[in-house]
């Protein structure tokens, strides 16, 4: 998941970076009464994860089209480590997605718009849909979309759709904050939401632990 995910899009090393800091909670800071499962466990994870590094080094050793992928995806480590400092193309054209209204209306409700579409019903020539202004930090285009007012009730949203989900399986409550984290954070990059996510918890009307476990 990791190797391919950053081949398709780098975004995905947040949740890589996310899932070991739940693996290095598990593995070293949560207090467990099975010492000998939880070291059966470190060990498989591990095992795995040296399986899947040999299998990536002799693909990147032996197949042209895979080690320009894996050059692609984890670009800013090669960069590390072949110019001693960390860049990455996506993240340089990133800086330039950092605009903002210039108006206070714009900051309050937004100008309703996301893609820069043509509305003009008499236009005939070639039309664009890409972002409005340019921009796909979701931040930004939420901004643009329906304001601060708009930003801060999705926000509301979203945190609450993940203390619901906390709520009604608290067993597993620390993967429903991780998620609410992953989306906020990814907001700085692009604009997306993970409800689809949650949705399926939600249908669920079990609410006590009882009923949870049966």
């Amino acid at each position: 998941i990791s190797i391919v995910g950053n081949i398709i899009g780098r975004t995905t090393t947040v949740g890589l970076v996310m899932a070991v800091a739940y693996l290095f909670y598990i593995f070293v800071l949560q207090e467990s009464s099975n010492g000998n499962e939880k070291t059966r466990l470190f060990k498989w994870v591990f095992a795995c994860f040296s399986v899947i590094i040999v299998i990536a080094t002799i693909l990147y050793n032996t197949d042209l089209q895979w080690r320009e992928h894996l050059r692609f995806g984890f670009e800013g480590f090669f960069s590390l480590i072949e110019k001693g400092h960390w860049e990455v193309h996506s993240n340089d054209m990133l800086k330039s997605h950092f605009v903002f209204p210039d108006n206070l209306r714009a900051w309050i409700i937004g100008d309703g718009r996301m893609a820069s579409t043509n509305i003009d019903p008499y236009y005939i020539g070639k039309q664009w849909s890409g972002f409005y202004m340019g921009s796909d930090v979701g931040y930004v285009r939420f901004i643009f979309y329906f304001g601060l007012t708009g930003l801060i009730a999705f926000s509301v949203f979203m945190i609450q759709t993940g203390l619901i989900c906390c709520k009604k399986f608290w067993d597993y409550r620390l993967m429903f904050l991780m998620l609410v984290a992953l989306n906020f954070i990814i907001w700085f990059k692009v604009s997306t939401d993970i409800f689809l996510v949650f949705a399926p918890f939600l249908c669920f009307t079990n609410t006590n632990k009882e009923e949870l476990d049966y």
